[in-house]
């Protein structure tokens, strides 16, 4: 159900320099200000529309296929649905969707990844299938000094991955389930300890006076280090820690008497 078409057939079909003001409403799935279903292979080029969307459908599954211009595309396999200088101006009402969304939901929402989906190319970036997350190597190292330490190793990513996920923020976080006060100075319950061979080769202890932890309370590692650095509130993309620190290696170390005090500690 569309404002301007209700279902549009699949292959390469083009909507192109279409205003609609119409207001939609409906009880069913597949509703949009613009089209009902933008097939697999169809393209939309220069498409405006100011009319609300309204759904009053309240099945979750059809709800999600409501859209300011498409109410959802069709995401088979080894075809693209293309939207290029579109804009919708009205409001969607329907449940669980957003008052602007454009684009309702795919077709088949669960073949979500490059080998079971189609794609969406909105403007020439491709928003559908989301790369799956990436992924890092953690390994237990053998470091006398330290109760435990570990190597952390992003593991290659794709292009897609890096595209997508570049300037998300990342960091390796700290959460240990007891209270719990460092110091590399001496007088608290342990230290941290970290190294990686792009900044210097030797592990650098910290911190020089106490932090305190409570317990289930996090610590953002390379946060930290640039405030340590004087750089506070530095935050790192996932792009940077891929291209930068790659290979980065932590460690902690407990005293004796805080690890007898506490025989179920988890970090």
């Amino acid at each position: 159900m569309g404002g301007v078409i209700g279902f549009m057939g699949e292959g390469g079909h083009t909507v192109k320099n279409v205003t609609s003001n119409i207001n939609v409403i409906g009880d069913v799935c597949d509703i949009g200000g613009i089209v009902g279903i933008a097939h697999y292979g169809n393209n939309f080029e220069n498409v405006a529309c100011a009319g609300n969307v309204t759904n009053t459908n309240t099945d979750a599954a059809d709800s999600a296929e409501t859209g300011g211009i498409a109410g959802v595309w069709h995401n088979e396999k080894g075809y693209t649905v293309t939207f290029t200088n579109c804009s919708f101006t009205g409001k969607v009402t329907a449940t669980g969707v957003a008052k602007n969304a454009a684009i309702g939901a795919a077709y088949n929402a669960t073949n979500n990844s490059e080998t079971t989906s189609g794609s969406l190319v909105i403007d020439g970036e491709k928003v559908w299938p989301i790369p799956e997350l990436p992924t890092a190597t953690v390994t237990e190292l053998e470091k006398e000094d330290l109760t435990f330490a570990l190597n952390f190793k992003a593991d290659d990513a794709s292009e897609a991955q890096l595209a997508y996920y570049g300037n998300w923020y990342a960091d390796y976080v700290l959460t240990v389930n007891k209270n719990v006060t460092f110091n590399a100075n001496g007088g608290a319950d342990g230290y941290l300890s970290g190294q990686y061979d792009s900044y210097n080769e030797d592990w650098v202890n910290v911190p020089f006076v106490d932090v305190t932890l409570k317990a289930g309370e996090s610590i953002k590692i390379m946060e930290y280090a640039a405030e340590l650095m004087n750089q506070p509130g530095l935050k790192f993309t996932y792009g940077a820690v891929y291209d930068w620190v790659k290979d980065f290696d932590c460690g902690i170390f407990f005293e004796e008497d805080f690890l007898a005090a506490n025989p179920d500690l988890e970090v």
